[in-house]
């Protein structure tokens, strides 16, 4: 295993901490928190929840010979304390378990923090259309994101989807909500939405009034 040392914004007791992530050989880390990721060394992981894209390419054990794979890419969110040694593995290194898990949008990848073994729920990343689905992997991780309202705010991955439901209907944040297929709204927009919906009536005027006096 190749191991690398990230650091990462510490808001509770320092300044800076650094956190170590190890990730086995074959293993590829796309995209951190929506951002490209060229070099691991580089990344930043933020002090909680951070999103990540993983692959795998490589061979692996096939009843006394070795079998390559390329792995679809998989998006995950792990909760990283200060301080934390996360540890990135695949599940087996048998190919036929790996190649049933893919086939199957099963999870492939162990992941541990601090030596135990975290629960992570990880989903394969929705493909394009075409015969390239997963040629722009970025452009992809930003559309899921959006498509769901994910932003990301100091370590909490939040939907503002979820949250918006929750003010208007009076939803636990966290619940299923219905997503339209027809429209994709901007991270703006959901704000404003939201920002409204939480809004007193004086509040709600007086944006208005704005509002008429822009035009």
């Amino acid at each position: 295993m190749n191991k690398w040392y990230l650091s990462f914004i510490c808001l509770l007791s320092a300044p800076y901490a650094t956190a170590s992530l190890e990730l086995a050989s074959g293993i590829t880390l796309n995209t951190l928190n929506g951002e490209v990721i060229d070099n691991v060394e580089d990344a930043v992981l933020t002090s909680g929840e951070n999103q990540l894209v993983l692959d795998y390419t490589g061979y692996l054990s096939d009843k006394g010979k070795r079998e390559f794979i390329s792995t679809v890419p998989y998006i995950m969110v792990v909760n990283v304390p200060e301080n934390a040694d996360v540890d990135i593995d695949l599940l087996s290194r048998k190919y036929a378990k790996i190649e049933k898990n893919v086939d199957r949008e099963l999870p492939i990848f162990s992941i541990s923090v601090n030596g135990d073994d975290a629960e992570v729920v990880q989903e394969v990343l929705p493909p394009s259309q075409g015969a390239l689905p997963y040629s722009d992997i970025p452009q992809l991780v930003k559309d899921y994101n959006q498509e769901r309202g994910l932003v990301f705010d100091s370590g909490k991955i939040r939907s503002l989807k979820e949250e918006l439901a929750a003010v208007q209907t009076g939803a636990v944040v966290g619940a299923t909500v219905a997503g339209d297929s027809t429209v994709q709204e901007s991270e703006n927009t959901l704000q404003l939405k939201l920002w409204y919906s939480r809004a007193n009536e004086e509040e709600r005027k007086a944006f208005q009034k704005w509002l008429i006096d822009q035009k």
